[in-house]
């Protein structure tokens, strides 16, 4: 996957740099020394090109460029992930969250017709995080197009369809991971008769596919499970003002950890006692009631704990530089994960991040007998569907009032 320099290697270093900028200094600071390195090299070589990356790559880790190297040790397997990153953003793609290895030297038939794709779902105004989600899921249905030995979409037959959706069902995959799939393949079909590229419909075959997604057993956690979370916090330390501000913007309004990181001071109505945010992943403007202890947490987070810099963000780096943490479940996630261990609650089956937290408010108001459509508004969903997803695990109502699942919420 060879791809001409639309970034410059020091704009794509200061890029990934920047996005590192929320990880443990001792990582940062190896991530600075590792793009040194990187640099270095390519000044000796006389380029600055992606052919020098390419190359420090296939020296430094001894495999092709950018195949895993297995002999690499598991604790610094990263390191190739963070020279992928930088080649990634020199041709002009996103960075990943995980390393994606290929080999460079190979070109996928169907990049051409995937970028034509990434670009229709830009055009229709799709979020980020869907267009990531197509562009990772998507592979599977073209990979598996190239080994029948089809390269050009206007070859495609609905038995084609058909063969994919058989292969697909012998994969050990989720029920998640598999519905997701065929959304994606349902809407790169629409792409290609809207671009006039296929002949063959097979729309209404994959309309009439149900995926349950309700397979896996629930990952929610209880009221008072979610009470010991909140008691544990030392809301003495910085850290603890800034983990206790967090955790309640997840807990009483199910908020992603995407939209804590990007909340700004504009969004939070002092005088009017309201929260006002657009989600990241949907775009949906959201509007919720400042309730007293969400206030009091934030005000004591922003005048003891937050720097003063040029960035609107609520959520600002405690030590240089002072930036925003990176967008993402991640940021959060890294100050919330480790009070599970604290409160010494059974994680076993169960995620411990903030999504974990998010289905967790939307069962117990399933529980409290809250309407559907007043969850979905809530968390921010864009269909009721959406939804039921996370309050099909409430078996048995909760019947508790608010305040004594959630005391910080009067």
């Amino acid at each position: 996957m060879k791809g001409r320099t639309s970034v410059s290697l020091e704009e794509a270093v200061s890029r990934l740099l920047l996005s590192c900028s929320d990880l443990p200094l001792y990582k940062v600071q190896a991530c600075k020394d590792l793009a040194e390195e990187i640099v270095s090299f390519s000044a000796l070589a006389g380029s600055y090109a992606t052919d020098s990356v390419i190359q420090f790559y296939c020296e430094r880790f001894k495999v092709p460029a950018f195949e895993k190297p297995e002999s690499l040790a598991a604790g610094a397997m990263w390191k190739a992930g963070f020279v992928i990153n930088i080649y990634r953003i020199m041709i002009g793609k996103d960075c990943s969250r995980h390393a994606v290895y290929f080999n460079a030297n190979e070109t996928k038939w169907y990049e051409g017709i995937l970028d034509d794709y990434l670009a229709w779902l830009r055009d229709y105004g799709k979020s980020a995080g869907t267009i990531r989600t197509r562009q990772e899921t998507l592979p599977y249905f073209l990979d598996f197009l190239g080994v029948r030995n089809i390269n050009h979409m206007g070859n495609l037959r609905n038995e084609d369809y058909e063969g994919f959706l058989s292969f697909l069902c012998e994969q050990p995959y989720t029920q998640w991971t598999k519905s997701t799939i065929i959304a994606t393949v349902k809407d790169f079909t629409k792409f290609l008769q809207e671009k006039n590229l296929t002949t063959c419909n097979p729309l209404i075959m994959l309309s009439g596919i149900k995926t349950p997604r309700r397979k896996d057993l629930p990952k929610f956690y209880t009221p008072d499970e979610v009470r010991e979370l909140i008691a544990i916090i030392d809301r003495t330390t910085n850290r603890g003002k800034t983990t206790y501000a967090m955790l309640l913007l997840v807990t009483v309004y199910g908020m992603r950890g995407v939209d804590v990181t990007l909340l700004t001071l504009d969004d939070i109505r002092w005088e009017e006692e309201r929260v006002v945010f657009t989600q990241q992943k949907t775009g949906k403007t959201i509007e919720l009631p400042l309730i007293r202890e969400v206030r009091l947490a934030l005000l004591d987070y922003i005048s003891n704990v937050r720097h003063d810099c040029q960035y609107r963000n609520v959520f600002i780096r405690e030590t240089p530089p002072y930036v925003p943490y990176r967008p993402g479940a991640a940021s959060v996630g890294r100050f919330i994960s480790n009070l599970f261990i604290k409160a010494g609650i059974d994680t076993k089956g169960r995620p411990v991040g903030p999504h974990a937290l998010r289905y967790s408010l939307a069962t117990l108001l399933s529980g409290m007998d809250t309407p559907i459509n007043e969850i979905a508004y809530i968390l921010g969903h864009s269909s009721v569907q959406s939804s039921l997803a996370y309050v099909w695990s409430d078996i048995e109502h909760l019947h508790i009032a608010a305040q004594e699942v959630l005391p910080y919420a009067e």
